[in-house]
């Protein structure tokens, strides 16, 4: 790893906690807090998101990854323009860190925590329509298969 934090240039730079890659651009998120959005032709961070006040937990993006979803052990969802690199909204009902995420469509979003929740949110007026509860423990991972609409998640206990 990089002493320098700043060092854009380098790929083991931070510590990457969760990561994805689509269409040459890989994003990745850290124990620093911080988004990085990497072009991977190039080899080289082109945008840092900074936001969340904790590390990233998960990430996800639309098809056309023009936008970015982020969790945080902050306790908050947020939704990114990635061309701007400004928040377009934050997803605030956790009552713990949010671990996973997954988009089902352009409009809907899961989300599980530590506070033993699954959600299921709104994209277009950015608010909660279900929380699921039941579980016994922090809900740690969680996946929507899209050919049965069955949501699975797992737990703790």
């Amino acid at each position: 790893n990089s002493d320098n934090d700043n060092d854009t240039n380098d790929y083991s730079s931070g510590s990457k906690y969760e990561q994805f890659y689509h269409n040459h651009i890989l994003f990745s998120g850290s124990q620093d807090s911080t988004i990085r959005i990497w072009n991977i032709n190039e080899k080289k961070s082109s945008i840092i998101l900074e936001g969340h006040s904790d590390c990233i937990t998960c990430l996800t993006s639309t098809d056309n990854c023009s936008k970015l979803f982020s969790s945080s052990v902050d306790n908050i969802v947020k939704l990114w323009d990635v061309e701007s690199g400004k928040v377009i909204t934050n997803f605030k009902s956790h009552l713990g860190p949010v671990y996973s995420i997954k988009l089902i469509d352009d409009n809907i979003l899961l989300s599980c925590s530590a506070d033993k929740t699954l959600k299921l949110w709104d994209i277009r007026s950015k608010s909660c329509d279900l929380t699921f509860k039941g579980f016994k423990d922090e809900i740690t991972s969680l996946h929507f298969d899209q050919y049965t609409n069955r949501i699975a998640a797992s737990s703790s206990d």
